[in-house]
């Protein structure tokens, strides 16, 4: 019978997001991968002087026992170019730690006491004074022998083997691991897994929340450790909890209704592109298919003409600039990608095409799930909600199914964007409530309902302006506005 697991995916040399992705693939060869966080960026903790890491968080399952899967992953980081050799806590292309296994609740595999239990073992190792410690559990105990408690590293004990630089054995693989709790850097993702997390001990839930809360209260690592997206081909780093970013909406359409006709030609398209990026726009959205009330549908040959000479001259013209394609066709978004395109904007959230999740997990973008009901010459009819649930809740659950279905299909949560679709089956009433609620919608994600009543019974719904709410991400998907075109 497979377990379910929690692995720690840390990054800070090279492509940090490809990285992820390649040691995803790798792990799926001895596991099946069930969900993945969001991405976080921290600090070097111990060795300070490095790059920045990127911080995530998977869920598997796997019949592999934990030592067999401790190798496993050692040699996926292995093949992902990381020496096994250097120094603790040296920069890494790849870290998989092993966070939860199963039920398991105790610091060993096999239920004996560990090494920091027992001082008299401890003694026998004065030799390793030059040496830093596994877990933060045993500095007492090694405090009372006299040995180095400052630093982190491991003890090589009798009966234990050291191979390619990391004990292989039931006395030093700790399971949970010891250093969860002062690491906001993991906190963070796993709180993104707040579903999975029961699965594995009764009090790992209310732990992962006890230790956050108390980061956020008191560390200063905290405000250093936001979710962030990562175009790494055009040096693009998307930091939600620190700024607002600005795309420029441009309509290669002849009926859209803010500026349809307008910008047909690749001429007065590039023209509309240049002044969006002198005006500071980090994304450039480019669309075929007009998505006004009422708008008739076109097939993606027509939308791929329409988009890809503009791409293409886009991108000439701007290299380092984000391009997102507008489309709810899978082959317009592959052949727009390949043109240049970085992100797919998806109105109908994977509704319209069947093939739409599978290709986006193929290109490896980020992905924008917009709520919306029916189809443009139809939405406007079913804009109609139930009185007795608010309008952001129902938004957030409808929401919440497409998220589940592009996740299941492969896709990284930290890929998906989510769009609460303003006008998209909205009137103008509905429009303004989702505007005044925006915080508690993107509260509401991960939320089952008993815990929903209580955080709604203590706290105030806040009213946003658009460039306001676009700095924080929902919790089942980052965060994005949008209007229709």
């Amino acid at each position: 019978m497979s377990a379910r697991i929690l692995i720690g995916l840390g990054s800070n040399q090279g492509d940090r997001v490809g990285n992820f992705r390649k040691a995803l693939n790798e792990i799926a060869a001895f596991a099946r991968i069930k969900k993945t966080s969001f991405i976080y960026k921290s600090k070097a903790m111990y060795e300070e002087n490095q790059p920045d890491f990127y911080n995530a968080v998977c869920w598997i399952h796997t019949q592999l026992r934990p030592p067999d899967l401790l190798r496993k992953l050692k040699d996926v980081e292995s093949s992902l170019g990381r020496d096994l050799y250097a120094p603790p806590n040296s920069p890494r292309p790849i870290d998989l730690d092993i966070l939860y296994y199963g039920k398991e609740r105790s610091s060993r595999l096999e239920r004996q006491p560990g090494p920091w239990a027992r001082p008299q073992l401890l003694a026998q190792v004065s030799e390793v004074t030059k040496s830093r410690l596994l877990t933060c559990k045993n500095l007492a105990c090694i405090r009372r022998v006299g040995l180095l408690a400052s630093q982190r590293s491991f003890l090589h004990l009798p009966g234990s083997t050291r191979v390619k630089n990391r004990l292989h054995d039931r006395q030093t693989l700790f399971i949970p691991h010891p250093g969860i709790p002062e690491r906001p850097f993991v906190l963070r993702p796993l709180k993104d897994l707040d579903e999975a997390i029961p699965a594995f001990a009764d009090t790992a839930s209310k732990g992962v929340t006890f230790w956050l809360d108390r980061h956020r209260q008191r560390d200063p690592l905290w405000t250093n450790c936001p979710r962030v997206a990562s175009i790494p081909k055009r040096d693009l780093e998307l930091v939600w909890d620190n700024r607002t970013y600005s795309m420029g909406i441009l309509n290669a359409t002849a009926d859209s209704f803010s500026d349809g006709g307008v910008y047909t030609d690749v001429e007065s398209a590039l023209a509309r592109a240049e002044e969006f990026v002198a005006a500071g726009c980090q994304i450039l959205d480019i669309g075929g298919q007009s998505t006004r009330p009422g708008a008739e549908e076109i097939d993606p040959d027509t939308e791929s003409k329409r988009v890809l000479p503009i791409i293409r001259a886009i991108r000439q013209r701007f290299p380092k600039v984000a391009i997102s394609i507008d489309t709810f066709w899978s082959v317009v978004a592959d052949r727009a990608v390949r043109a240049g395109a970085d992100i797919v904007n998806d109105i109908t959230a994977g509704k319209k095409d069947p093939e739409m999740f599978e290709t986006v997990k193929t290109l490896e973008v980020p992905y924008v799930l917009m709520h919306t009901r029916g189809n443009p010459s139809n939405m406007m009819s079913l804009a109609t909600y139930r009185r007795d649930e608010a309008l952001f809740s129902q938004v957030a659950t409808e929401l919440r199914e497409n998220i589940h279905d592009a996740m299941e299909s492969g896709i990284p949560r930290w890929d998906i964007i989510v769009d609460p679709g303003f006008g998209f089956a909205k009137d103008s009433g509905h429009n303004v409530e989702l505007l005044k609620t925006l915080d508690l919608f993107k509260v509401r994600w991960f939320m089952d309902s008993t815990r929903w009543i209580q955080h709604r019974l203590n706290t105030e719904p806040r009213v946003g302006s658009s460039g306001r709410a676009a700095r924080f991400p929902c919790a089942d998907g980052n965060f994005s506005q949008g209007l229709y075109r």
